[in-house]
C-alpha cells in the first residue's frame, strides 16, 4: 500500500522536501506528493528518482562567474572584423549597453582579457585588440587563474565585516581602541607622505576581527583581504589605483573608529560597509586608468 508524504502541519497536505522522500527506505516504490493548494494528487516519482535527482545537483558544477561569460562574449565579438574597427574597441558604457550588464563587470572582464594577452588597456585612450593575439586554440585563464570577482571579494567583505563591527561594538575595550587609533594615525602619515598604506589598513581590519575572539572570522577577514593580491584584482588596482585614489582612505577609517569608541553598533556597521563600498568604487566603477608607474 503506498502511503502519502504530509507536511509539517499534521494532516494538512503540504509539500515535502526531497531531501526527506530521498531518504526513504523504499526501493521500487512511488512517493506521492501533495499540493497544499489543491487536494488533487500531483504526479507521483520513484524515490529512488528523487534521490537521484538530489544527488545531481550536489555535484552539478557552479555557474561561471560573470565577468569570465562577459569575456567568453567579447572574444566572440572581437574575433568579427566589424566589430573593433582600427582595433579599437567600444566604450565601456557601449559594451556594457550592448551585453546589458553592468560596467563594473565589463570593466573585470576588460582586464581578464588583458592578462590573457587579447587586449590592451590604455590611458586615456581606450581599450584595444593586441596585435599579435593570444595563439590559437589556447584556452582561456580559468577563475581559480585569475581570482575572484573583485564585486564579490568586496560585497563578502561588506556582510561579513559590516556584522563583525556591529558586534564587537558594545564590548571594546580601551587597549584595542587605543591600537586602532594608532593604526589609523599610521594611515594618516603613510598618506601624508604620498605612499599607499596597505600594510595599515589590513591591521586595521584585522584588529577589530581579532576583538571577536573568534579566530574562524581573522581568518575569513585576512583572507578576504589578501584577495586583492590575485592576478584580476592587481590589474584593476594596477590600473586604476594610486595615491590620490587613496586620499580618503584614513578618514573612513576615522568615522569607524568613533563609532567603536561611542560603542555604537548601528554606526560600526554602516560606517564599515561604507568605507568598503567607496574602495570598490573607487576601483571598479570609477576614476581613469593611471599613467605607467614611475
Amino acid at each position: 500500500m503506498v502511503k502519502p508524504i504530509f507536511g509539517k502541519f499534521g494532516k494538512s497536505p503540504g509539500w515535502t522536501n526531497l531531501s526527506c522522500c530521498a531518504a526513504l527506505p523504499v526501493c521500487g516504490q512511488r512517493a506521492l506528493i501533495y499540493n497544499r493548494r489543491s487536494p488533487q494528487r500531483r504526479v507521483a516519482t520513484p524515490a529512488r528518482h528523487l534521490a537521484r535527482t538530489a544527488c545531481d545537483r550536489q555535484t552539478r558544477r557552479p555557474p561561471r562567474r560573470l565577468y569570465l561569460q562577459i569575456a567568453e562574449k567579447l572574444r566572440d565579438l572581437i574575433a568579427q572584423p566589424e566589430f573593433a574597427p582600427n582595433g579599437r574597441l567600444p566604450s565601456e558604457r557601449a559594451l556594457a549597453a550592448t551585453l546589458a550588464v553592468s560596467r563594473p563587470s565589463v570593466r573585470e572582464a576588460l582586464v581578464a582579457l588583458e592578462l590573457e594577452g587579447l587586449v590592451e588597456i590604455r590611458m586615456s585612450s581606450g581599450v584595444y585588440v593586441c596585435p599579435t593575439p593570444p595563439t590559437h586554440g589556447k584556452e582561456p585563464l580559468s577563475r581559480a587563474e585569475l581570482g575572484d570577482s573583485l564585486l564579490d571579494i568586496m560585497g563578502a567583505r561588506c556582510v561579513i565585516e559590516g556584522s563583525i563591527a556591529a558586534s564587537v561594538a558594545p564590548f571594546c575595550k580601551a587597549k584595542d581602541l587605543k591600537h586602532l587609533r594608532e593604526l589609523y594615525a599610521e594611515m594618516q602619515r603613510e598618506v601624508s607622505a604620498g605612499r599607499i598604506p596597505v600594510a595599515a589598513d589590513r591591521a586595521f581590519h584585522l584588529a577589530i576581527a581579532q576583538m571577536t575572539g573568534n579566530e574562524v572570522l581573522v581568518r575569513t577577514v585576512s583572507s578576504l583581504f589578501d584577495a586583492r593580491h590575485s592576478p584580476l584584482s592587481e590589474k584593476l588596482r594596477g590600473h586604476f589605483e594610486n595615491e590620490s585614489t587613496w586620499g580618503a582612505v584614513p578618514d573612513e577609517h576615522r568615522v569607524i573608529l568613533e563609532a567603536l569608541e561611542a560603542h555604537d553598533p548601528i554606526q560600526a556597521q554602516a560606517s564599515m560597509q561604507r568605507h568598503l563600498k567607496m574602495s570598490l568604487e573607487r576601483v571598479i566603477a570609477g576614476g581613469r586608468p593611471n599613467a605607467q608607474r614611475r
